[in-house]
């Protein structure tokens, strides 16, 4: 049966710009970036999503600057990524009605986060940015998001989710400051707030999106703070939300405290494939109270289940990221109604192991399919990567 005519399928908007459908890749750990350059194989990857049907694209993250690598603090502006312009024009040439948003991101592990606090998985301690810092680290996010722009991409996402620098000024649990960017919600987005403001002074209304926490899995507690970001972040003129969740600090939960294995990846809920257990975030989605449009990104697998959703307006667009790794032509298979309403990935994460285990090989690609002997051992390493990297 084709599903052309759900409303999954039909067109939705962000800030004006016209999206065919309401599937959305969520950025995505790639492992095949060359630094500063776009190479053939990422051009590759990102032409059959296109081609697959996906009605927009969330870059894997761009770096502006690492507070992690002093050598490496430094305007964007100084650091070009060279052939950026051709991703964006792969993408629109494989489909024109395809469209490219980019992630833009810092590190937030290590030195250079809202406050001082021992890591989970580090000896060394997250060291909070001195004022000077957050303004040279605004001024570089403003810069990539004018690159983008100038480079033929339709939007940009700031990456404010999974404990990573915009995160932990968001967070209840990881921003401690007792300055004007810290103590409270308002003021735990005030570093977004000048990030958008300043943007928009050279980039107008140019999409800007911000990926961002519905729980940091620290305890219940934070649900209402998030819902408050939420609206705050829609005050200040962010065009849509994605919602994700966890910091790397909830892995020392245990399963219990968590609801899920402390395996990885806290976004990921690795390991929990039951018929019930999808979509996880939407309990977060159906608390938000704002107008602009919601992203679900998170184990969202059901297409059937999906579309239920979004005809509830729970959420206006569906973040999907690992079964693309699997199924790059998903969403077309899904609407001419090929196969069956769910994905073939089975949410192991498995495909972390090419990219972070011990080989390394960096080819993003699904280990579960046709090679039952490195899927035995990815689970494996999955199962000991927590008790292995604690600090």
């Amino acid at each position: 049966m084709k599903r052309s005519s759900y409303k999954i399928f039909s067109s939705g908007a962000i800030a004006g710009l016209t999206l065919k459908n309401r599937l959305v890749r969520a950025a995505t750990f790639e492992g095949i970036s060359s630094r500063g350059k776009v190479t053939d194989e990422i051009l590759d990857l990102y032409c059959k999503l296109a081609e697959g049907g996906i009605g927009l694209i969330i870059s894997g993250a761009l770096f502006v600057t690492s507070p992690n690598r002093p050598e490496d603090h430094q305007d964007f502006a100084e650091y070009k990524i060279e052939g950026l312009e051709s991703l964006s024009s792969a993408v629109h040439d494989t489909a024109g009605d395809c469209r490219i948003f980019g992630q833009v991101n810092v590190v937030g592990s290590g030195p250079g986060a809202a406050s001082n606090f021992p890591t989970a998985f580090s000896s060394r301690k997250y060291q909070a940015a001195t004022i000077d810092e957050i303004f040279q680290i605004e001024r570089c996010f403003v810069q990539v998001i004018r690159r983008l722009k100038d480079s033929g991409f339709d939007g940009a996402e700031l990456h404010a989710g999974h404990g990573y620098f915009l995160s932990s000024f968001l967070s209840p649990y990881m921003n401690r400051r007792a300055d004007e960017y810290g103590g409270s919600v308002e003021n735990g987005i005030r570093i977004i707030k000048e990030i958008v403001l300043g943007a928009r002074e050279h980039v107008g209304d140019f999409p800007i999106l911000v990926k961002m926490n519905c729980t940091d899995h620290m305890g219940e507690q934070d649900i209402e703070w998030y819902r408050e970001v939420a609206k705050e972040l829609e005050n200040i003129g962010v065009d849509a939300i994605e919602l994700s969740s966890g910091i790397p600090e909830c892995l020392d939960r245990t399963e219990e405290e968590l609801g899920f294995p402390p395996i990885l990846n806290p976004s990921a809920h690795v390991r929990l494939r039951t018929e019930d257990y999808q979509s996880y975030h939407l309990r977060y989605a159906e608390k938000m109270d704002i107008e602009i449009p919601v992203i679900l990104t998170g184990g969202n697998r059901d297409i059937e289940r999906l579309e239920s959703i979004v005809e509830a307006d729970t959420a206006d667009f569906i973040g999907i990221s690992r079964p693309l790794i699997r199924e790059p032509d998903l969403p077309n298979r899904w609407m001419e109604g090929r196969g069956g309403k769910a994905t073939g990935c089975i949410s192991c994460n498995s495909c972390f192991y090419p990219m972070m285990g011990p080989d390394q090989d960096s080819r993003l690609r699904c280990v579960h399919m046709g090679d039952r002997q490195l899927h035995r051992e990815a689970q494996e390493w999955l199962g000991s990567w927590v008790e292995n990297n604690r600090g």
